[in-house]
């Protein structure tokens, strides 16, 4: 899967000569229809750090309208699995507006497709919003607005409800992660 961030590029950087990317693993080969149809996913996500609030709105609409469309032939795809990564991942982006749209983004994803459990994006969260040992004030910073972000995403999606009301466990959970940023208020401020 060594190619696999080369669907991020603009389709002009690649040009149409690559017809095929190949993987490691033959069950994931990329024709240029596959990439064709996967486009607009990929796409978006340029949209969804935009500084104009509009572009990022359209950008979450279309995200989804191209998820409902891969989730009626398969739900559990791969493309919601790299769409949740990616909007995790950019959550924690110092872009200006990508916080935003990438959050805006997560929480209609939480909202529109239940199937999606609220502890895959709290997994995703805790994988990919790490501070390293090595990393400079502004990372870190970075870092913990992701997971603010990410937090208000899960709050706003309307997903701390569940058939039979409020899932406690889940709000506990949450409140102990604030409470865990609350003390980072001085880097933050």
């Amino acid at each position: 899967m060594t190619l696999f961030c080369c669907f991020s590029l603009p389709r002009e950087v690649l040009g149409v000569s690559v017809a095929v990317l190949v993987y490691t693993n033959p069950q994931h080969v990329m024709t240029e229809q596959n990439q064709n149809e996967k486009a607009p996913i990929l796409e978006t996500f340029w949209a969804l750090a935009d500084i104009n609030a509009s572009k990022r709105v359209q950008a979450a609409k279309e995200l989804i309208i191209s998820l409902r469309a891969v989730a009626d032939q398969s739900p559990e795809s791969q493309e919601m699995t790299y769409c949740l990564k990616r909007l995790v991942r950019g959550l924690a982006s110092s872009r200006e507006g990508a916080r935003q749209g990438f959050a805006m983004a997560l929480t209609e994803v939480l909202h529109t497709f239940h199937y999606v459990p609220v502890s895959t994006v709290l997994d995703l969260m805790q994988n990919n919003l790490v501070v390293s040992g090595s990393a400079k004030s502004q990372e870190e910073k970075d870092v913990y607005f992701g997971w603010i972000f990410g937090l208000m995403a899960i709050i706003r999606s309307g997903r701390l409800q569940n058939s039979v009301g409020l899932d406690a466990e889940l709000v506990v959970l949450l409140i102990k992660q604030l409470q865990g940023l609350a003390s980072k208020k001085k880097l933050l401020g």
